[in-house]
């Protein structure tokens, strides 16, 4: 009797792993991987809009609601392409412009939390994602990122007032 694949077989016999996921063996691994870094990104940009949308701050909220639907639909592109790659590309570049939405939105590091930090995060997953060029120039883009918007800390703070000292302290 033929055993029928489950759609995870499917899905993992279509993944195209790339960077250090190639040494992954069982592919089933990396279409795991691949739900909890979008869905459990998309679960947490729903939190971090709640806890805008609680501290009065919907312009944050809601860039954070987009982020949501974005790591949804990262999820929605991997299952139809299998590509690890392209899919991830695509998220880290828009999390990268949105970040750094949320950063001047919020009026710079001290009023965000230090929001672009997680850029830390995004090029750590890079390394695992991506050849070494495409990461270390993820990378290079953060880190000049976070020094233009140390020079703009300033102007960032005073274009708006500060939110509720709470906020930054739970970020």
């Amino acid at each position: 009797m033929m055993e029928q694949a489950t759609f995870w077989d499917r899905l993992a016999a279509r993944t195209t792993p790339s960077g250090a996921l190639v040494s992954i063996e069982n592919p089933r691994t990396i279409v795991w991987m691949a739900l909890s870094w979008t869905l459990g990104s998309a679960l947490n940009s729903v939190v971090l809009a709640a806890l805008f949308f609680w501290f009065d701050e919907p312009v944050t909220g809601w860039i954070l609601v987009a982020f949501a639907f974005l790591f949804l639909f990262g999820w929605f592109l991997f299952v139809g392409t299998g590509s690890v790659r392209g899919t991830f590309a695509l998220i880290n570049v828009a999390t990268v412009i949105g970040i750094a939405a949320v950063q001047v939105a919020m009026g710079g590091y001290a009023n965000s939390g230090a929001i672009l930090m997680w850029g830390i995060a995004i090029t750590t997953v890079s390394t695992l994602l991506f050849h070494r060029r495409e990461a270390l120039a993820l990378g290079a883009i953060i880190a000049v990122a976070a020094v233009i918007f140390g020079f703009l800390e300033q102007t960032l703070q005073a274009s708006r007032p500060a939110p509720d000292p709470t906020l930054p302290a739970v970020l």
